[in-house]
């Protein structure tokens, strides 16, 4: 709670399942934002993280995971956000990926010192992390959604009226 936030953790099991239930989401598939859809994802991410046959990958598990994230980001949020949090000098893929990491470590550290120091000294710089990332994005999705760029199939449902 601490570190993810009260939306997060009592609202977003629900939000999540009715938005996978809507009537929306399945038109959105069938309009061919599906599993193709999906696959180009899949694809651009690859060659964004592998742009040339000479290249050496230095760490796989953190490559891949950057590969994976990116395909999620470009399917559900759109190319459009990615490049408005680029133009304002945000790497999201390169800060959610250290939010993840610090998360996990936090929630780790946490456990085992007493609450009132692991809520001041660990979980609450997660916290503020946590806070400077959303209001990034938050900034980005508005002015994508401003310039009516197509976005993913997440930010659609979001807001499109039923």
């Amino acid at each position: 709670l601490e570190t993810l936030g009260a939306l997060n953790i009592a609202a977003g099991t629900e939000i999540h399942r009715l938005v996978l239930k809507s009537s929306r989401l399945q038109a959105a598939l069938k309009r061919g934002r599906g599993a193709g859809a999906l696959e180009s994802a899949v694809a651009q991410a690859v060659a964004a993280a592998l742009p040339g046959e000479e290249g050496e990958v230095v760490d796989a598990f953190a490559t891949i995971r950057r590969i994976t994230l990116h395909a999620v980001v470009l399917h559900l949020l759109g190319e459009p956000l990615l490049r408005e949090c680029d133009a304002q000098g945000f790497d999201f893929l390169a800060d959610f990926m250290g939010y993840q990491d610090k998360l996990e470590a936090s929630i780790a550290q946490g456990a085992v010192m007493p609450y009132w120091l692991s809520r001041l000294f660990i979980w609450r710089p997660v916290r503020l992390w946590r806070f400077r990332i959303v209001a990034a994005l938050s900034q980005a999705i508005a002015t994508v959604r401003a310039l009516g760029a197509e976005s993913g199939i997440w930010l659609d449902f979001a807001y499109t009226a039923e």
